[in-house]
């Protein structure tokens, strides 16, 4: 069903777990938004979290899709949270500030209790 995201439910969370290692701009960036907007769809109040774990290069372009998808989940009355950064990627969250707007856990059952 899906190229570049891997989704699970666990309980009233929607985990997305990214299998791309490289988020840069272009069609597998445009792919990916698709694919994880089909799991936000319509849902009023999703409880979304993305397991960043393989990621190991993200482009700013993936960084104002996040922030968008921020945005729109939460006017929806929902959460969206991120687990499992590489160091290099939880610094590009520090540098930005960005770990101050999304709430970054370790693993996905420390990020799945937190909701």
């Amino acid at each position: 069903m899906f190229r570049h995201i891997e989704s699970t439910r666990h309980g009233t969370v929607d985990v997305v777990r990214i299998l791309e290692r490289r988020l840069v701009d272009g069609a597998p960036l445009d792919d990916l938004r698709e694919e994880i907007g089909q799991v936000v769809g319509a849902h009023r109040g999703i409880h979304l979290l993305l397991d960043l774990g393989n990621v190991e290069f993200l482009a700013s372009a993936m960084l104002d899709t996040l922030c968008q998808l921020y945005r729109r989940i939460h006017a929806a009355g929902g959460q969206l949270r991120l687990c499992g950064m590489k160091p290099s990627i939880a610094e590009v969250f520090r540098t930005t500030n960005l770990d101050r707007l999304f709430p970054i856990h370790a693993d996905v059952d420390e990020a799945v209790a937190s909701f």
